[in-house]
């Protein structure tokens, strides 16, 4: 969400990290940001995915054509949501996507367009977050929308709108957690959410968990120059 250095996706790739998300609803980054940094993803396994602050056309459509490995969209609330961003994402027939050879995300070269195409249709990933009481009430009508990828439950902002503990361990959070995972399963659909406990990611792995996001770029960087500061006052 703030650290900006064009060297950060290969210090992620060095670490180990499958993916890192590039936050542009919460976090500070512009389109400038993350063209200068996609260059340190090149040729790693850290694959890049943007969180976009909006379902519009010239949010995705840049983005796409930098390169990118997927879009975030936060508070999918409905069926329509879902299908406003396929339509953005992907290119004829699925969707309306514009067509723009030699920019980034074609290598700078004009590939056959056909493959390219097909190729890009499936590659670049759609993950939904549900956020909201009005999305666990839609549930299935969204995940019935052929198209999306992953899902990803914002348990910050779910129990916020619920007015909960935001507390995946226990009830009442735990229980709705564990349904939306087990109804994106029943789908076909990837489940996600924001997990640091091991025996909780161990139980939901049941349930459907296969995405984590275990920390952040600022959490990482002050717990790294704390830890020996601690050692040094000791």
């Amino acid at each position: 969400s703030e650290i900006k250095t064009p060297w950060l996706g290969t210090m992620l790739n060095t670490a180990g990290y499958d993916f890192c998300i590039l936050d542009m609803e919460h976090g500070a980054f512009s389109f400038s940001d993350i063209s200068a940094m996609l260059t340190g993803f090149l040729g790693g396994n850290c694959t890049p995915i943007v969180r976009v602050p909006t379902i519009r056309r010239d949010v995705f459509l840049p983005l796409l054509d930098l390169g990118i490995g997927g879009i975030m969209v936060p508070n999918i609330e409905t069926a329509n949501d879902v299908k406003m961003c396929i339509d953005l994402m992907k290119y004829p027939p699925l969707g309306t996507r514009g067509l723009s050879f030699s920019r980034p995300h074609t290598g700078f070269t004009s590939p056959e367009r056909e493959c390219f195409l097909n190729d890009a249709n499936i590659r670049n990933l759609l993950i939904i977050q549900i956020e909201s009481p009005k999305a666990v009430e839609n549930l299935d009508d969204i995940l019935s929308v052929s198209g999306i990828d992953a899902i990803f439950v914002g348990c910050a902002d779910l129990s916020l709108s619920l007015n909960i503990p935001n507390d995946p361990m226990n009830e009442p959070l735990r229980s709705i957690l564990e349904r939306i995972l087990r109804k994106a399963t029943e789908y076909g659909i990837c489940g996600g959410a924001n997990i640091t406990r091991l025996n909780l990611i161990e139980s939901l792995a049941s349930c459907g968990l296969r995405i984590v996001t275990c920390t952040t770029d600022t959490k990482g960087f002050l717990d790294g120059i704390t830890r020996p500061l601690k050692v040094f006052q000791q």
